[in-house]
């Protein structure tokens, strides 16, 4: 059996979606994004399709606006990864909260891997990424404020695990800062690999998304819109 791992239960309309749910039946191992319609069924309900709020500054958005399959494993199996956004509980005009879950097929059923993969930056800002280093998928988890401490998630025997962990740590004297250290997983590292390592995580711009659009962002509005629709097409078999 396959062996689950979750920030937290993957819950819509109050159900676990961590529970199989209802799918086309495949073969484990036979890639078929149809297998995954219900799933993407279900986010929809829950977070809604993709909207656009726009302000002065940026474009704002909430509900499902991501769906890309990736085999994290390479066993064979495409698992799914679904972005998803909610308003900030100050309000959308201020900003939102997008989040990753990964679902994969057992026995031809999809089944919930992860739920919440996201970074926070500070009190309100977060934003959520993967990154590809050395051929491995991450889910990018963890803080990336004044302090880093990444923790960089991959699918092992069926289950996300750290694979990697970034960390830096301000030295203080009193109340000043006097000197930062840095880390890879617990070795102490000079501030220029860990800055190479950094850039290398957040170097694809494609693959960060923040909850909102601004003038200097790799996608539009658009174009953030017309991926979702092709890959939703694909998934629910629309044509």
């Amino acid at each position: 059996p396959l062996a689950l791992a979750a920030a937290g239960a993957c819950v819509l309309g109050g159900l676990s979606l961590c529970r199989f749910v209802s799918g086309s039946v495949v073969m484990a191992g036979e890639h078929s994004e149809t297998s995954y319609g219900d799933v993407v069924r279900q986010y929809e309900e829950k977070y809604g399709t993709l909207q656009f709020y726009e302000n002065e500054y940026s474009t704002n958005y909430t509900g499902v606006f991501l769906l890309k399959t990736i085999d994290f494993d390479g066993n064979g199996v495409e698992e799914l990864m679904i972005g998803y956004s909610v308003p900030y509980s100050g309000g959308i005009e201020y900003c939102a909260w997008p989040a990753l879950d990964v679902w994969t097929l057992d026995n031809g059923k999809p089944v919930c891997l992860y739920e919440g993969a996201m970074v926070t930056q500070s009190d309100i800002g977060r934003h959520c990424l993967y990154a590809t280093l050395d051929d491995v998928t991450y889910l990018v988890t963890g803080w990336a404020g004044s302090d880093v401490d990444l923790d960089l998630l991959s699918l092992q025997d069926g289950t996300f695990s750290s694979g990697m962990k970034l960390r830096s740590e301000e030295q203080m004297s009193g109340v000043y800062v006097t000197g930062m250290k840095y880390y890879l997983d617990e070795n102490e590292i000079d501030q220029s690999s860990f800055e190479d390592y950094y850039n290398r995580i957040y170097g694809d711009k494609t693959t960060y998304y923040g909850g909102s659009i601004y003038q200097d962002s790799p996608y539009t509005a658009e174009e953030l819109e017309a991926d979702l629709q092709e890959m939703k097409n694909k998934i629910l078999n629309e044509n």
